[in-house]
């Protein structure tokens, strides 16, 4: 029930983030760089909350024994090396060159 609660209150908070973005677009020119990072900025929040979902599935589904710091130190790792991953890729979007 919890995580529920949580996925609604994300996709509020994405709802709200990106709703002045496309009501600007409508009434004004197109600005591509806007809904560009709106969209980025969905996707990170989207993995983000997989990623937490699946932690707290997988710490009721299996009822082992798990270091929940550990795991939480493992996530953070990998999500730190799969921004580190992604960080050109950003910076070339953003019209810049390397």
């Amino acid at each position: 029930m919890v995580q529920v609660q949580g996925i609604l209150l994300i996709c509020a908070a994405m709802v709200a983030s990106i709703f002045p973005l496309v009501l600007d677009s409508i009434h004004n020119k197109l600005q591509v760089n806007n809904l560009l990072a709106a969209l980025i900025y969905i996707l990170a929040s989207a993995s983000q909350g997989v990623i937490t979902l699946y932690k707290e599935k997988s710490i009721i589904e299996y009822a082992l024994y798990m270091d929940i710091h550990e795991m939480s130190a493992r996530l953070f790792q990998f999500q730190v090396l799969f921004a580190l991953l992604l960080m050109p890729l950003f910076y070339v979007l953003q019209g810049k060159s390397c």
